[in-house]
Order: C-alpha cells, then sequence, then structure tokens
C-alpha cells in the first residue's frame, strides 16, 4: 500500500538545519555553539508525520562529539521502531519502502 503526507517547513527552517549538518563541533567554542544553536550529544526531532495505518516517520537529527548527523525512522502505531534510515538528509522529499508498503512524504517550503 502507498501511504502520502505533504508536510511544510519555512526557509528558515531548512536553512538552520542544513546549517547544522556542515558543522564540525570539534572546531567550535562554547561561544560559537550557543550563537550557532548547536549542542554536542544533541537530539532534535525536526518534524512526526502520521500515516492513515497509524504508523508514523520522525524526521531526526542528532550530534555526538564531531558533527550532527540525521535519520529518518519509521514506527508502529504502538512506538516500536521498524526501521532506522542514515539518510544524509537533504530536506527534500522522499519515500521509504518498508515490507510491501511505501511512504511518500513531500516537502513543501512556505
Amino acid at each position: 500500500m502507498v501511504y502520502k503526507k505533504t508536510i511544510k517547513m519555512t526557509d528558515h527552517e531548512l536553512n538552520y538545519y542544513k546549517d547544522l549538518l556542515e558543522l564540525d563541533l570539534e572546531d567550535l567554542d562554547e561561544h560559537d555553539m550557543e550563537r550557532l544553536g548547536a549542542k554536542k550529544d544533541d537530539y532534535i526531532t525536526i518534524k512526526t508525520i502520521e500515516f492513515d495505518n497509524g504508523n508514523y516517520i520522525t524526521l531526526d537529527l542528532a550530534s555526538g562529539k564531531n558533527n550532527y548527523y540525521d535519520n529518518i525512522v519509521l514506527w508502529d502505531k504502538n512506538g516500536n521502531e521498524l526501521s532506522c534510515n542514515d539518510c544524509n538528509f537533504y530536506i527534500d522529499s522522499f519515500s521509504l519502502y518498508y515490507d510491501e508498503d511505501i511512504y511518500d512524504v513531500e516537502i513543501e517550503v512556505i
């Protein structure tokens, strides 16, 4: 079955997340980190996208010691993780395939 959703994000949001993905956290002092809104060991759920079958996708951004990284996680309606996909997130429309289902997500910039 194919499930489709469109989510909206502002240009400001998109640029903020893209900027975080480009940072080398080891090169930043505390002042720079605060100015950029960056944190080590951070975890941000950018969006949660719910589908008609009860499953949902989270677009996540996390950081470790060195950098931010991103992934797309598919969860079942009970909150169990079904699939975690490292995606080198470009904040664009995507399709996620799980079993025989396809989850199509379009991102509209507002």
